[in-house]
């Protein structure tokens, strides 16, 4: 689920939606195509100011990269880490039947975000996982599982909670029904 996503923003797009967005010399924006294990931009909150960051996409665990963490769960499994959202154009899901390669976005705007958590590892290096939810039924026929996605005000909410329950989800998913959209793009 969401093991591949793209992102065309360029930086001032970023700063005109975030007023405070703080952007440290050495982090750049990843752009593109972006694949787990590679380094993608994430936005946290400080107080009252935004910081663009980047972490490298996936937590290893001995059976490989874990790049997801399950809304239902997450509360229980990643207590100790740090809300972040990814900025995206589009996220992209296999065809479970056809294995085609299906897009997904908004029709309302061209970026939204990703619901995403931010842990350290023994060397103290940023991870980021993606946070999923099971499928809105016009996607489960694609794939059982999706993003939790958001809006700009979404996201900003989603930045500012502390509540990791069962009710802060369903604001989230109501959201989300309404904005994506997909489009096969491939078989391969």
């Amino acid at each position: 689920m969401c093991g591949r996503f793209q992102l065309d923003v360029s930086l001032e797009t970023l700063e005109e939606m975030f007023e405070s967005l703080m952007v440290p010399e050495k982090e750049i924006l990843q752009e593109g195509e972006l694949t787990p294990g590679r380094l993608i931009s994430h936005i946290q909150r400080k107080e009252s100011t935004f910081s663009l960051q980047n972490s490298h996409w996936g937590v290893k665990r001995e059976k490989g990269l874990q790049i997801n963490a399950r809304s239902e769960v997450w509360n229980r499994s990643y207590h100790q880490a740090q809300r972040c959202i990814i900025p995206a154009s589009a996220y992209f899901e296999w065809d479970q039947r056809s294995k085609a390669k299906v897009c997904f976005q908004t029709e309302q705007s061209s970026l939204f975000f990703l619901a995403g958590l931010i842990a350290y590892n023994s060397i103290g290096e940023r991870q980021a996982l993606i946070v999923t939810r099971d499928a809105e039924p016009e996607i489960v026929r694609i794939h059982s599982r999706m993003p939790v996605a958001f809006d700009l005000e979404a996201a900003q909410a989603y930045l500012r909670g502390s509540d990791h329950g069962p009710k802060e989800w369903k604001t989230i998913h109501r959201w989300q029904t309404k904005v994506l959209s997909s489009e096969q793009i491939s078989l391969y």
